[in-house]
């Protein structure tokens, strides 16, 4: 396939239309579109990507997908059960009305056997659950290496193919500002004026001998690219609709419609993957809603911290004489209730938010970055880096789909440099997509002045369209500091 660089910005991304009517990237290949994500209604009147009728399309372990009202003879069943127990996800949508959490104001008390034998202090620090690992063991075509803990990337596009068609950059070099030796000595005097450190006797009174004006070039390549990622993710399931597997397969990663809000503006958008939905038990209190409470073990309550278990104190007499009196923090019991657990010895587990059961899916994530690389050309003693801030001329500017190196500019650096960049940015990030590109050559003006003070020579220098000023020698400083005006 080949693009158009001079193509619109819509046209070039594809404009996904209704239901039906989407369409791809410019030069699609069939392979590409043939997986678009279409809802169509089921017969649970929840949504469903493919029709009721009829064979699946064939899976790549030689199966076919089961869709509601077929036999399926492979890959995914009409109904899953998970250890011989039906789960929400199983029964058609909206059957079961909403979930009620676990109350932690109810009459529970922790009975688990991990408690210990030793006894809990108030102020002992709060041990953590070891979860087990949350169980991923669906199989779910074209998403086999979905990650768990972080997004693994999908790779490339089907069908992405890469052309570089370019228009030669015609350059204008010849407009240099002129600038007078009034116009250094003002532009100097009007920042020495920020400083403290400063004295403006020297700016007023040095003599400016030289002026020599040269241009600093700034060029500048940025490409927009789209990545994909895959990885489980997992809400405490509330009860309602489950978009499962017997709705129809999962939509490929590249055939889920996704667009920036703007061209080179980096944002990142998470998406559910359409039917991938499964309802489990919580893996963090198996279903309970509740855990145990990790500051008093379970037990509900802690060994006071004011009188360590004793139930009375030692108190200072105005006699001089010490005697024992009852803790009034434990009121002489020498225990106190849990705060974090009201007394149960259970909290609410933080995992399902004490529902009991979590919903897991697969998440796409779609990562918009815009990536920027520059080159900066100054002969002078100039730090380059100041080249960056300031205001100069636009020689040059393309954006298009894919842009060329500029050919024919007299300063051979900047070719050489555009064509090393272009040709890294088409092969740098070789499981994104490029969906734009742009570059643009600055002319920065640039005047080194040559000054003497008290028979003194020194320099500063004159940049940029707002005449900022740099030098490491102007004569009149403060408590011999050498201060860097910029």
């Amino acid at each position: 396939m080949s693009y158009n660089p001079n193509a619109s910005a819509g046209n070039m991304y594809g404009n996904y239309g209704p239901p039906g009517q989407q369409q791809g990237y410019p030069g699609q290949h069939p392979d590409f579109s043939q997986h678009q994500y279409q809802p169509m209604p089921n017969q649970y009147g929840g949504p469903s990507a493919m029709p009721q009728q009829g064979p699946g399309p064939q899976s790549a372990m030689g199966g076919s997908y089961g869709y509601p009202g077929t036999q399926p003879s492979g890959g995914y069943p009409e109904k899953q059960q998970y250890g011989g127990t039906p789960l929400p996800s199983q029964v058609p949508p909206h059957a079961e009305g909403v979930k009620s959490p676990w109350d932690p104001n109810q009459a529970t008390s922790y009975s688990g056997t991990d408690m210990g034998s030793e006894d809990v202090g108030e102020n002992d620090a709060e041990d953590s659950i070891q979860p087990s690992a949350p169980s991923y063991d669906a199989v779910i075509y074209g998403y086999e290496n979905t990650g768990i803990d972080a997004d693994v990337s999908v790779g490339p596009p089907p069908s992405y193919a890469e052309s570089i068609e370019y228009t030669p950059a015609v350059v204008d070099a010849n407009r240099i500002p002129k600038l007078t030796d009034e116009d250094a000595r003002q532009a100097l005097l009007q920042l020495v004026s920020k400083s403290a450190c400063w004295g403006s006797g020297a700016a007023k009174a040095m003599s400016i001998k030289d002026i020599a004006a040269t241009n600093a070039y700034h060029y500048v390549l940025e490409t927009y690219t789209e990545g994909r990622s895959t990885s489980y993710a997992r809400v405490p399931y509330k009860g309602g609709y489950i978009d499962a597997a017997h709705n129809g397969p999962a939509p490929l990663p590249w055939s889920i419609p996704c667009s920036p809000t703007a061209f080179f503006k980096s944002e990142v958008h998470k998406i559910p993957v359409p039917h991938t939905d499964v309802v489990r038990p919580c893996y963090l209190c198996r279903g309970r809603g509740f855990n145990r409470c990790g500051k008093c073990r379970g037990r509900g309550r802690v060994r006071c911290g004011f009188c360590h278990g004793r139930g009375t104190r030692e108190v200072n007499q105005p006699n001089g004489e010490r005697r024992h009196e009852m803790c009034h923090s434990c009121h002489g019991n020498g225990r106190k209730r849990c705060h974090p657990c009201r007394g149960s010895g259970c909290v609410m587990c933080r995992v399902c938010q004490g529902y009991g059961s979590v919903k897991q899916f697969i998440q796409l994530t779609v990562s918009f970055t815009n990536r920027h690389n520059d080159h900066i050309i100054e002969r002078s003693d100039l730090p380059d880096e100041l080249i960056r801030g300031v205001q100069g001329d636009t020689m040059f500017e393309q954006t298009a789909l894919r842009v060329g190196p500029i050919q024919n500019f007299f300063e051979r650096e900047i070719n050489s440099t555009s064509k090393q960049l272009v040709d890294s940015h088409n092969s740098a990030w070789p499981t994104e997509r490029i969906l734009q590109q742009r570059h643009y050559l600055r002319s920065v003006p640039v005047h080194e002045c040559q000054f003497e003070y008290q028979a003194k020579p020194g320099r500063f220098w004159v940049y940029g369209h707002q005449k900022e000023v740099y030098t490491q020698d102007y004569p009149h400083t403060c408590c011999c500091c050498r201060c860097v005006i910029l």
